[in-house]
């Protein structure tokens, strides 16, 4: 994501917003919040706005499971459901481009995590906005 801000009306306990707009390579999208879990640190969520015509249904879910006293695993699973002849023939091009964004939003959020900053690839994308 290049930028990615809360939004809308919270219906989820815990939550002052109902979904994150986000500004991606291919233009805005919202991941509605479905599932919002801060005990067991799992969320779900669906993409409301901006999913692609060649999709018909954009899920996902994010799960933080401890490792050790120091060491946490995250889960990020997302489906994307294609639809007609086009997204057929898109399938292996989209699932390889979903599987590279995963591990970039994962090893953001792990440099973010342990630094207290931005990831330097999300600092030079930032340089790049046209607002």
């Amino acid at each position: 994501f290049i930028t990615s801000e809360p939004g809308g009306e919270p219906k989820l306990k815990g939550l002052k917003y109902l979904h994150r707009a986000t500004t991606t390579e291919n233009g805005i999208n919202w991941q509605e919040l479905d599932t919002f879990d801060p005990t067991n640190y799992f969320l779900t969520y669906h993409v409301s706005k901006g999913i692609p015509s060649i999709a018909s249904k954009a899920t996902g879910s994010w799960k933080l499971s401890e490792l050790a006293d120091t060491r946490t695993k995250l889960n990020v699973d997302f489906t994307l459901k294609t639809k007609g002849v086009l997204g057929f023939l898109m399938s292996p091009v989209i699932s390889n481009k979903v599987g590279l964004a995963s591990s970039e939003i994962v090893e953001e959020l792990k440099f973010y995590s342990e630094n207290g900053k931005p990831h330097p690839r999300k600092l030079e994308q930032l340089k790049t906005i046209k607002y």
